[in-house]
């Protein structure tokens, strides 16, 4: 796919076949693109994902997986001079499932700008690897690098490795990032029945705000699907 003014992409999975999914986006210089990377069920998915920005080019990239028994995802995305990223991943896994993600941001410009937001859930005997790299090479002056995940964690036997890395190659950045994890909050589950709501509810709403971001963005046209899917959580 070449970008060459301004797009918005979908792109919705749904299948319980082995699926491989192959993308290439060039983003033109000035132009952007707005990226919407949905990938529910199924029972081994895999995604890769490379995004050259070139110079002055925006990318807004959204990327939700949900169930399924094996899923891996590596998108990769390749920022020049002053260009900007903004990256949010969002996830849920159960049962036995193991969903295995990587994000790569590579800067290769001056002034450019890329954040890395995770935020998912985890159940059951499930498993979520997030590997975050915000790779910085030499000449990369004053360009901003953040990377932060978080994942909640709803069972004794779920697991969560979060793999935060920072490799920079040039001083003058600003380059950080961060990753935790816990369990329910014991006290915003006791408010929310004080408020009349069982506590079956209340685990639904609290687990429901982790997405409610990604809802808020999507169109009238998608969101009535994946607030199905994640109304299937807990």
């Amino acid at each position: 796919v070449v970008v060459e003014k301004e797009a918005e992409i979908y792109k919705l999975s749904s299948t319980d076949r082995f699926r491989n999914t192959v993308m290439r986006i060039l983003v033109k210089k000035n132009a952007s693109l707005k990226f919407f990377n949905l990938d529910f069920f199924g029972n081994f998915s895999f995604d890769n994902v490379f995004i050259v920005l070139e110079e002055g080019a925006r990318l807004t990239l959204r990327d939700f997986k949900a169930f399924g028994h094996r899923k891996a995802g590596y998108i990769l995305v390749k920022l020049n001079k002053a260009s900007k990223a903004d990256i949010k991943s969002f996830f849920y896994q159960n049962g036995s499932g193991v969903a295995d993600l990587l994000y790569l941001m590579r800067f290769e410009g001056e002034d450019a700008e890329g954040k890395l937001k995770g935020n998912g859930v985890v159940d059951g005997a499930g498993k979520i690897v997030f590997r975050g790299i915000l790779d910085v090479k030499r000449g990369s002056k004053n360009i901003v690098a953040e990377e932060t995940e978080h994942t909640l964690i709803l069972s004794p036997e779920a697991r969560m490795d979060a793999i935060p890395s920072l490799w920079v190659d040039e001083n003058d950045v600003t380059a950080s990032h961060s990753a935790s994890s816990s369990s329910l909050d014991e006290g915003e589950l006791f408010y929310l029945m004080t408020r009349g709501i069982d506590e079956i509810e209340a685990k639904k709403l609290i687990v429901r705000g982790v997405f409610n971001e990604l809802l808020d963005e999507l169109d009238e046209s998608m969101k009535g699907e994946v607030e199905g899917v994640v109304n299937k959580i807990v």
